[in-house]
């Protein structure tokens, strides 16, 4: 009796030690880690970045979902322009719209709510357009003043007011050394010899192996090296638009 009483003791046990047992012992899914690092590309490969960091490490990246996680920066030479791109500078402009002197700073942007078919992004009315520098428009920057743009200085009624304007738009074409924007108005005007163009834009079809990179985002849960991002920027390496020096030498 004393038996049958033990035996029933150590089964009911069993029936309640043996499933907790059981899970102490199945092997248990590593948790996603947050990661990051900053270096240089090494390669990409179908929409992959190979990344050496600059410790050494090496990840193999999947850029994140959100384009808004995502920015390429870059100077570019002015034969890169392309018409469909975003576009805002300032310059002194006459009454009839006509630029008076050279654009010597541009940049090339990538609005916000920007779509895929290019259509122009959601205005916010209830900003003002002077904080905000993805507005669409042309927008005066200082008081009006009057410049002389003839030789004799006696002649005033030849004298021209012009006035200096922030003009943001998408870029129509280029012609030359002058290009044209829609800004809700046609704008014209010319880019000086050295003009200084600056990229901020989100998107990846120009970065390259040798661009820097910093990247952050969650390893994948067994694969040590493998990360997919929730936040890159790139620095291009080399001005966009420019050939390499070895391809542009010409043959004697």
């Amino acid at each position: 009796m004393k038996f049958f009483a033990k035996l029933l003791l150590v089964v009911t046990t069993l029936s309640f030690t043996a499933p907790w047992s059981l899970r102490a012992q199945a092997p248990r899914q590593p948790e996603p880690k947050k990661v990051g690092t900053t270096g240089k590309i090494r390669g990409i490969q179908r929409n992959v970045f190979q990344v050496v960091g600059e410790d050494g490490d090496q990840w193999l990246v999947q850029p994140p979902r959100n384009p808004r996680q995502v920015t390429y920066y870059a100077s570019a030479d002015p034969s890169w322009l392309k018409a469909g791109m975003f576009v805002r500078f300032k310059g002194e402009f006459d009454r009839q719209g006509k630029a008076v002197s050279e654009i010597t700073e541009l940049e090339v942007f990538t609005p916000p709510a920007a779509t895929r078919e290019g259509r122009w992004p959601k205005q916010n009315p209830q900003r003002p357009a002077e904080d905000d520098p993805n507005r669409i428009g042309v927008f005066p920057v200082i008081a009006a003043t009057t410049a002389n743009l003839f030789t004799d200085p006696g002649d005033q009624k030849k004298a021209v007011e012009s006035r200096a304007f922030r003009i943001v738009g998408q870029l129509t074409g280029t012609r030359g050394n002058a290009i044209a924007v829609n800004a809700g108005a046609n704008v014209t005007a010319p880019l000086s010899d050295d003009v200084q163009i600056s990229v901020g834009i989100s998107d990846l079809r120009f970065a390259k192996a040798g661009d820097e990179i910093t990247v952050e985002g969650w390893q994948v849960p067994g694969q040590f090296n493998q990360m997919v991002a929730n936040f890159m920027r790139i620095r291009a390496a080399e001005t966009l638009g420019t050939r390499p020096a070895a391809e542009a030498a010409t043959p004697e």
